[in-house]
């Protein structure tokens, strides 16, 4: 491997007035991986993986109900790693699967590409993932703290060699897209 990179962009948050007393609060992260391959070796024997993990809690006077089910991959976020699912459905970095250039500035890019930047899934040696982590909730009241944290880790594992080593993982990075605490005016 030459390189891999997570890049990290600004959260975008906001908190905004829906009439009648109630708030709608929205947060979005974004990061964008690239996983550079090289050209020496097999570069079909590894792929990218991408895992969450986080919580998301809404507190009301004493009450604090977990919202992590809302957000994430089916099923939601807890505090363990999992793999990560695009909104398409697609997995992060699987090989078998289409690959998703990217189409539209919002659109999360998700393929390998060989030494003419073409998609090649099978053997490209250049990986870019993207993502768009969010949340967003209404009907907040004014006391009310949400908290937001959403975390990653991205690693570079064997992919199907005959020598035994099928997922061993080679490199790992972890990283935090949303870390946000809101409260409510």
């Amino acid at each position: 491997m030459t390189a891999f990179d997570v890049t990290q962009f600004k959260e975008e948050v906001s908190l905004a007035s829906s009439g009648a007393g109630f708030f709608d609060f929205a947060v979005r992260g974004h990061h964008q991986i690239d996983v550079a391959l090289s050209t020496n070796c097999n570069c079909r024997e590894f792929e990218f993986r991408q895992f969450i993990r986080g919580t998301v809690t809404v507190q009301r006077g004493a009450i604090t109900e977990d919202r992590s089910r809302d957000i994430g991959p089916v099923g939601g976020i807890g505090p363990q790693f999992s793999e990560d699912i695009a909104p398409d459905g697609q997995r992060y970095g699987h090989r078998e699967e289409a690959g998703q250039a990217k189409t539209t500035p919002v659109a999360p890019e998700n393929h390998y590409t060989n030494e003419q930047g073409i998609t090649d899934q099978a053997g490209g040696c250049k990986y870019r993932g993207e993502d768009f982590p969010k949340f967003s909730i209404g009907r907040l009241e004014s006391g009310d703290v949400v908290r937001v944290l959403m975390q990653f880790r991205g690693q570079i594992l064997r992919h199907g060699p005959t020598d035994g080593a099928a997922g061993t993982v080679v490199q790992t990075r972890e990283w935090t897209d949303i870390d946000q605490t809101i409260n409510v005016p």
